[in-house]
């Protein structure tokens, strides 16, 4: 490839169509044509001799190359777009949409102090909530290519740099909590303690998110000597348990923020877990590559100050 005749221009179309995965979309977010954005592409396929995209229904799908593509190109544009100077961020006027990945109990103890924030200083920013595919699994892949600006929750220490991807996983912590158990106020033999004995004894509903698998309630058991719960439901949200719990003779184990979060509303009592367990360090990730961003800066301090009240 020639750089001095290729377009750089090119580069900002393809990164459009790697986030938009649609024609229409990406124009819109140019603020060109459809026609235009055609063009440029038809000429993206040139200069990489690959079709990088390929028309799967109403979407478009990148292609092997696009995707190894996908991180470098979107790093180089990154620098320019640095080297050349923004305009200086302002969150009362600014209208652009942050896409974080989380779970749904972070979604209401976190972001919804987040966005009461948001809804004072920064009305017109947008939050696209996406949820994580394992509780305990870094989306790094999505933080890298841009398909995610931030990831929030108690992710592994050394997930922060996968192999294979270009630039850094940057995090920030932001509270430390742990395993409790709930059960209905008015449980027929739970009553001021709960002893590892009736923990063992009761019927459990469970989060596995992913489905299928084993949770870290399980894993501690298993450590036990092959310990189980007896296990009644099976739910892919925490919410669900804590309110499944109050409506039934059934337990949940739950992190401390949202049992405690959900007592009141749920009808549940909150005891300590009755074995030892790890603490679970919470925290906020990012691709290093926005760290210098004065959006992308301005919410990760409302997010840590949201998780600190």
């Amino acid at each position: 490839m020639n750089l001095d005749r290729f377009d750089l221009n090119l580069l900002v179309a393809f990164e459009a169509l790697m986030t938009e995965g649609q024609v229409t979309r990406a124009a819109r977010r140019l603020h060109i044509t459809q026609p235009a954005l055609s063009s440029a592409l038809a000429r993206l396929r040139t200069a990489f001799n690959d079709q990088l995209f390929v028309k799967d229904g109403k979407s478009m799908r990148p292609t092997l190359r696009a995707r190894e593509l996908d991180a470098p190109i979107r790093e180089v544009l990154e620098k320019v777009r640095h080297a050349v100077g923004r305009p200086s961020f302002r969150p009362e006027t600014s209208a652009v949409t942050v896409r974080i990945a989380t779970s749904d109990d972070l979604e209401l103890t976190l972001i919804s102090k987040v966005l009461k924030r948001l809804r004072t200083a920064a009305p017109s920013i947008k939050l696209a909530i996406r949820r994580v595919a394992g509780v305990f699994e870094l989306p790094a892949e999505e933080l890298a290519s841009g398909v995610l600006d931030m990831a929030i929750g108690p992710f592994p220490q050394n997930a922060h740099q996968p192999s294979g991807l270009s630039g850094v996983i940057v995090s920030a912590p932001l509270y430390v909590d742990q395993l409790v158990c709930v059960a209905r106020e008015k449980h027929p033999t739970i009553k001021r303690t709960l002893s590892q004995a009736q923990f063992l004894e009761a019927s459990h509903v469970v989060v596995y998110y992913p489905p299928g698998g084993m949770g870290i309630v399980d894993q501690l058991l298993l450590q036990r000597g092959g310990q189980r719960r007896k296990v009644a439901m099976e739910v892919p949200h925490f919410m669900t348990a804590v309110f499944a719990v109050g409506q039934s003779d059934l337990l949940a184990s739950v992190n401390s923020r949202i049992a405690n979060h959900l007592r009141r509303q749920a009808g549940v009592r909150v005891f300590p877990f009755p074995f030892e367990s790890p603490k679970m360090n919470y925290g906020l990730y990012w691709h290093g590559r926005q760290t210098a961003d004065p959006a992308h800066t301005w919410l990760r301090e409302v997010i840590i100050g949201a998780a600190e009240n």
